[in-house]
């Protein structure tokens, strides 16, 4: 089991500005600087190559005869189907072609997606599970330890991207293509080359043997965030419909199971 990181075993004062890779989406909700990129700084290379080598344009609208600006980059084949991030697989595509795009490729998927997927091979770089109820601060709490170089695996923002809706206002359907493009990065982090020193996967897990799937696959360390179900509710106010994530919580709370090797704060 690989060790924890130092700031881990002794928190200083002041936590250093966080600057990681992640799947949020630019807006108020997030800071800027998480981006909505989808690797590190060798990815952001990668994508504005290819947007150059594309001319900034959108290739699928180009094939029919439109031209519209391209702000994303897409894989041709989806990591999901085992498409690589090679120039070859990869395209500029404006974002309503990237949204329709990932519609179809999730109606050609599977129909059942694993919650906790199972890999043959573990990740070459440390993974890090963030667990707690709704409204424990998961996000900030990654937030706030991640590195520049590392990459935040966090569901609910990859719903948002996918479809466009606000956060925690994303509906159902939306679950299984986020579930399937959370699993195939992964599964991607037992591959070279990996750019990142450090995975943080977000997820709620509040049962013990959950978690130990999810160590035992990843080799993998836990931390819980033990935040009462009051105070989350307290925090969850401000979302849409907060009596269902104040639920959530209490529901959490009621299935929760300790673990020896958890880091629980």
């Amino acid at each position: 089991m690989p060790d924890l990181p130092q700031k881990h075993r002794k928190p200083k004062a002041s936590v250093r500005k966080h600057q990681a890779t992640s799947e949020q989406p630019p807006s108020a909700q997030f800071p800027s600087q998480w981006g909505n990129s989808r690797g590190g700084r060798a990815w952001m290379l990668l994508r504005e190559r290819i947007l150059k080598r594309d001319g900034f344009l959108c290739q699928p609208c180009s094939k029919e005869g439109r031209t519209r600006i391209a702000k994303e980059v897409d894989h041709i084949r989806s990591l999901a189907q085992g498409g690589t991030d090679h120039p070859s697989n990869l395209q500029a595509i404006c974002i309503p072609c990237h949204r329709k795009k990932t519609a179809e490729e999730s109606k050609q998927g599977l129909q059942r997606v694993a919650t906790i997927p199972s890999f043959k091979l573990k990740p070459l770089i440390p993974v890090t599970i963030v667990c707690g109820p709704s409204g424990s601060g998961k996000s900030r709490y990654v937030k706030e330890h991640a590195g520049p170089n590392d990459l935040v695996l966090d569901l609910d923002v990859i719903k948002v991207r996918l479809s466009g809706q606000p956060m925690h206002q994303v509906d159902d359907s939306w679950l299984k293509p986020a579930l399937r493009e959370r699993n195939a990065k992964l599964g991607a982090l037992a591959k070279q080359p990996v750019r990142y020193e450090r995975c943080w996967l977000i997820v709620s897990a509040p049962t013990w043997g959950e978690r130990r799937r999810w160590k035992e696959m990843l080799n993998a360390t836990s931390i819980v965030l033990a935040v009462d179900a009051m105070e989350c509710e307290r925090r969850t106010r401000a979302r849409a419909d907060p009596m269902k994530w104040a639920d959530l919580a209490v529901q959490w709370w009621k299935r929760y199971t300790a673990g020896d090797d958890d880091l629980v704060v």
